[in-house]
């Protein structure tokens, strides 16, 4: 970044913190490690970690710092400003999750996603391979975008691990569910349950093995079924009633294809339980059923994020220093609009950016901008300009 860039935006997140930041202390914030990125001219930038800051003294810290980005443990500590990672005493975590755009097959990464080898130059759309096409190079850049649609098919993925996971089968309260708006490109779910606190790596993983089906044996849930048993049922709990909601699907198109209607004893026999009855399977087909249903009805979360017991995460209420947006807390993600509701930063007041590097277009608030070339120089809404700024797509030529 330009230093006239950064000057204009550690100034307007000086802005926000100075009025908003009050309300940004975590639950026992002392028991917390804190850390920042600043703004800067360089290159690359190193985090500044191992603070401790007390309820009442976030809100003067980050108005002094007006830091880029802003995280805070998800594990709780004895001494959580020791320099070192022994030193602090670790004495529990709370259980997170983090999902992102880059977690599911979102279609329109080849619309607005693009990546570039330093290399040769060659560029292309989506989501970037493991090396250039091109000339071999593994080390490619990145610029990563959102929209509407993406960020939609977050939400309702989040909502879903809660609805269908969290809540039911792992017997969490909604109470102890708290949702943020990540700031960019996805959402992070916190369990405040003293119970999670102690669980180890291990253990943490295999709750994530469980969200998203991995090891997930069909046998253990009655498919393909045992003749002369019971087998699963739609209501049932947990997996087995999910492996069953799509092996009844399946199994149901197939006695339609025999002539058979829901009226028919076979039908209902089925219907019931008794999947037995049908002899048209082989043990093969039973079990590509239950891997491709596993797959379609698993959950898709950051697996890192849930198992390291002292990861840093964004501190909700802080600014996204890629984005310039809110880290919002939000009651129902598939009600929330991230591009408008997450704007802090008034449009009223407009700032003249030149832009550097292909910018797809993007709704921020209720207008749509781009698409943007390089080279482009354009007076733009403060909130707009400031995304523009923060993705490190274009510099400041002249504004408030």
């Amino acid at each position: 970044m330009e230093i006239k860039t950064v000057n204009l935006l550690r100034e307007w997140f000086r802005h926000y913190y100075n009025r908003y930041g009050e309300g940004l202390a975590p639950p026992n914030a002392e028991m917390r490690e804190f850390a920042h990125i600043p703004f800067t001219t360089e290159d690359h930038t190193l985090m500044s970690r191992h603070q401790t800051l007390k309820k009442d003294e976030i809100a003067r810290f980050l108005a002094e710092k007006s830091p880029r980005h802003v995280y805070y443990s998800t594990a709780y500590y004895k001494t959580p400003g020791a320099p070192t990672m022994e030193g602090k005493t670790w004495l529990g975590a709370d259980l997170t999750f983090d999902l992102d755009a880059d977690h599911l097959e979102v279609p329109c990464k080849k619309e607005h996603d693009r990546w570039r080898c330093p290399k040769c130059n060659k560029t292309g759309w989506g989501k970037k391979p493991g090396r250039c096409p091109t000339c071999g190079n593994p080390g490619l850049e990145e610029n990563t975008w959102i929209c509407d649609k993406c960020l939609g098919l977050v939400a309702n993925e989040t909502t879903r691990i809660i609805e269908e996971f969290l809540i039911p089968d792992f017997g969490f309260s909604k109470n102890e569910i708290a949702v943020n708006f990540s700031g960019r490109r996805g959402y992070h779910i916190h369990i405040y349950n003293k119970a999670v606190r102690q669980l180890d790596q291990r253990a943490r993983r295999e709750i994530v093995d469980y969200i998203t089906a991995r090891g997930l044996e069909p046998k253990l849930h009655g498919i393909p079924p045992i003749p002369g048993s019971h087998g699963p049922l739609e209501t049932d709990p947990g997996w087995r009633g999910r492996l069953a909601s799509c092996a009844k699907g399946e199994l149901e198109k197939e006695l339609a294809r025999h002539g058979l209607k829901p009226s028919d004893d076979l039908w209902r026999r089925i219907s019931e339980g008794y999947w037995d009855q049908f002899k048209g399977w082989g043990e093969k087909k039973w079990r590509d059923i239950a891997v491709r249903g596993s797959s379609l009805r698993s959950g898709k979360t950051d697996e890192p994020v849930t198992t390291d017991i002292k990861r840093l995460i964004r501190l909700p209420n802080s600014l996204h220093g890629g984005s310039g947006f809110k880290v919002c807390p939000v009651r129902d993600p598939t009600e929330f609009d991230p591009l408008k509701d997450s704007l802090v930063f008034p449009m009223s007041k407009t700032v003249e950016i030149k832009i550097f590097e292909h910018a797809p277009p993007i709704r921020i608030a209720d207008d749509t901008y781009g698409p943007y070339s390089p080279g482009e120089e354009l007076e733009l809404p403060l909130g707009a300009a400031i995304f523009y700024l923060c993705n490190e797509v274009a510099e400041v030529v002249s504004g408030v």
